[in-house]
């Protein structure tokens, strides 16, 4: 049985305080009560205080003298800290108000002194004990009832757009706060040619240089990925690599070099002395003919002793044309398909426990060293440039190792190899029960050809559960009433508001299924086996919480290939600038790799997962966001999610629906945006690279950080 945490007190005419589960601190709803009887209902997903705060104004009808107030979870006889009497409450403060984080660095609501309601209240912003932004509450675009015209926009100074977090305060002249204040913010630079100019510690010429970059990603102009030429050695030049402290004492092997070729790498290492006995305390998975940055070594060596991992590995970049390489955190799906690791550091004792044979190639005696890392100390990445790199062949030799290594993971499975791309085959018999959900309304021309792909989908165990909302036009409802006659078909009803999140919750309790396939009406699968695949990769390990698929334009561009989270403190598609049988950057549209999220236009999971996690969040998240939401929420309870390009369907994004055009619609994504931003607006991607940039106007892997987001090892 779950437990409980809070307190609350009277705020103005309102109660505020805190409510959230002993075990956990997410937001919970709560209900206030004067007398017996509930006033309202609200959500503690407020940033304070303690992170789950709410505040609920109570009508003037409530302030009686003597009136019992309390606070309880709601449907639950949970109560929260002690309840008080009108007349023995702590004197209120008078201030109400709401707060919100807009956008970025603009916070917006409305304040209001309920002593004072025809007052204008001037409004200051406090970062660390100093005043950076001040306004008056004096918008119209606020109507509380008591006053016409106590709304505010604040906007915080350019300096706070740098990574990082920062507790902001929003209290009126006399030091009172405004309900829902102090809010954590994290904004990256996004208009940051501005911001590049006012750094005092680049040089002028690099301001300039710099500043000319970022306006032309801003405005989107052509000339291909910023990472290239003149503009990543500009970049290069501004963030270089740090220099690191202290010096280093290692010995050191270098299995895969010649004498010559290791008594010159540590020449040239700056910050390293070569111990002159002793079993080496490191090897150095390098080829010859590639070069380490001067400090390299100190990095990694730090890193190590920091992180106390059994592998490091760091970004590299082509001898050939100086092509970065930007690399993901640890990603075992991505490895075993391709070595994207680049030259590692590897500790004595990992060597020591790894078997090999005098016939392993160098490829293959990296996925043993990398398999052995994985249970002594793990594998972790440092995002900073430190290697120049030769082009990987073609034939790696390393399948045998791959196949070796994931026949540990799950009995069966093997490992193909597609010219240097492992394809794992995980063991497709015994497949548990599937219950494809599809949300529907009208559209007959779009649920007709999805159902047509579904009849053709090769699964042992298969319902397809249509949720019709609403269907009026003929051809759809003719279609639906033919639809239920088919073999494991049903046709369930879900009448009002169209409200994605809560339809498909509404159907999970009706599915019979193991696992849950979320799918849009305006999807095609193209590939018989496209759920096999997906079915395959959620039962291959118990860590497995989600998978995606690819999902293609109808121009064969990719439309999805997971799911981005960090763009502009909210979510982007990766993929919409490959083909579909491209590569794309560093293999990411051929291989089987970890997401942060990938979405539910399609998306499996388990039922009881789904279920566990109160399914999509249909307060907050309506219509947009709720499955990156839940994807995070995946990954929060210890999850993996994996998206794969082996399961291939047609998607016509919003052709059933329509665009969010209406002031209504547009009312609704702001306020689903808010709610995402203060979720999860520090999220930090480990697959996509911080030096990579977050911004709308750049598709993912096209271009720079400006700054980079951070340099230690993840």
């Amino acid at each position: 049985m779950n437990t409980y945490d809070g307190a609350f007190q009277l705020n103005g005419t309102g109660i505020s305080g805190w409510a959230c589960a002993t075990d956990s601190s997410s937001a919970i709803w709560v209900e206030v009560l004067v007398d017996g009887l509930v006033m309202g209902i609200t959500r503690s997903d407020l940033q304070e205080p303690k992170g789950c705060g709410f505040w609920l104004p109570l009508p003037s009808t409530a302030f009686a003298d003597g009136s019992k107030v309390q606070v309880r979870v709601a449907n639950t006889n949970a109560y929260i800290g002690e309840g008080l009497t009108l007349d023995d409450a702590p004197n209120a403060c008078g201030l109400e108000g709401e707060l919100h984080v807009d956008r970025g660095l603009t916070l917006s609501g409305w304040a209001l002194d309920s002593l004072a309601p025809n007052t204008t209240l001037r409004l200051f912003a406090i970062v660390n004990e100093e005043v950076v932004a001040e306004t008056l509450a004096k918008e119209s675009r606020y109507r509380p009832s008591q006053g016409d015209g106590h709304g505010f926009t604040l906007n915080l100074p350019l300096k706070f757009a740098d990574g990082q977090e920062h507790i902001v305060a929003i209290q009126d002249a006399q030091k009172r706060p405004v309900p829902g204040s102090p809010v954590t913010i994290r904004v990256w630079p996004k208009n940051v040619a501005d911001w590049i100019e006012n750094k005092t510690r680049f040089e002028k010429e690099d301001r300039k240089l710099l500043a000319a970059l970022v306006r032309r990603l801003e405005l989107n102009m052509p000339g291909g990925c910023a990472s290239h030429g003149a503009e990543y050695a500009a970049w290069k030049h501004v963030f270089p690599v740090p220099k690191p402290q202290g010096t280093y004492q290692v010995s050191i092997d270098l299995p895969y070099g010649t004498a010559k070729h290791k008594a010159q790498l540590l020449r040239e290492q700056k910050n390293i002395a070569l111990k002159s006995s002793g079993v080496p305390g490191y090897s150095l998975l390098l080829r010859e003919g590639e070069h380490l940055h001067p400090h390299a070594l100190a990095h990694m060596l730090q890193a190590q002793k920091a992180t106390g991992a059994g592998v490091i590995y760091a970004d590299g970049e082509q001898i050939a044309d100086a092509t970065p390489c930007f690399r993901p955190a640890w990603d075992a799906d991505a490895f075993w398909a391709f070595d994207y690791l680049g030259p590692f550091l590897v500790t004595r004792e990992v060597c020591e426990a790894t078997p090999h044979s005098a016939d392993d190639t160098y490829w293959a005696l990296r996925a043993r060293l990398i398999r052995t890392a994985t249970t002594m100390g793990g594998v972790r990445h440092l995002p900073q440039i430190l290697s120049q790199e030769l082009p990987i062949p073609s034939d790696m030799g390393r399948t045998k190792a791959v196949q070796e290594w994931v026949a540990t993971v799950q009995h069966g499975a093997c490992v193909e190899d597609k010219g240097g791309i492992n394809r794992v085959h995980w063991l497709t018999s015994s497949l548990p029960s599937v219950s494809i959900v599809i949300p529907t309304r009208d559209r007959a021309d779009l649920l007709r050809p999805c159902l047509e792909s579904l009849s053709k989908t090769h699964y042992a165990s298969l319902e397809i559960l249509i949720v019709d909302n609403d269907s009026q036009e003929e051809d759809a409802v003719a279609l639906l009433t033919e639809a239920a006659k088919q073999p494991n078909t049903r046709v369930i009803s879900y009448p009002g508001q169209f409200n994605y999140a809560a339809i498909n919750n509404y159907a999970v309790h009706a599915a019979k299924g193991d696992y849950i396939c979320f799918l849009n009406n305006d999807t095609d699968a193209l590939d018989p086996a496209w759920l096999q695949e997906m079915a395959s990769l959620l039962a291959s390990r118990e860590e497995i919480g989600c998978v995606g698929a690819k999902l293609l334009w109808p121009n064969n561009l990719v439309q999805h290939a997971g799911v981005l989270v960090g763009t502009h403190q909210l979510a982007s598609h990766i993929g919409n600038q490959w083909m579909s049988d491209e590569a794309g950057y560093m293999h990411n549209n051929q291989i089987v790799c970890q997401r942060s999220a990938v979405t539910a236009a399609c998306l499996l999971t388990p039922k009881k997962l789904f279920e566990d996690l109160n399914g999509f969040d249909a307060c907050r998240f309506p219509v947009a966001f709720n499955d990156v939401d839940y994807c995070l929420r995946v990954r929060a309870a210890g999850k993996t999610i994996l998206w794969t390009p082996y399961a291939t369907l047609l998607h016509r994004e919003s052709a059933s629906r329509g665009r969010d055009t209406s002031p209504m619609d547009k009312a609704r994504m702001q306020r689903e945006m808010r709610f995402f931003k203060q979720l999860w607006g520090s999220y930090l991607d480990p697959f996509y690279n911080p030096n990579l940039p977050l911004s709308t106007v750049t598709e993912p892997y096209e271009g720079l950080a400006v700054p980079p987001r951070g340099r230690d090892a993840r």
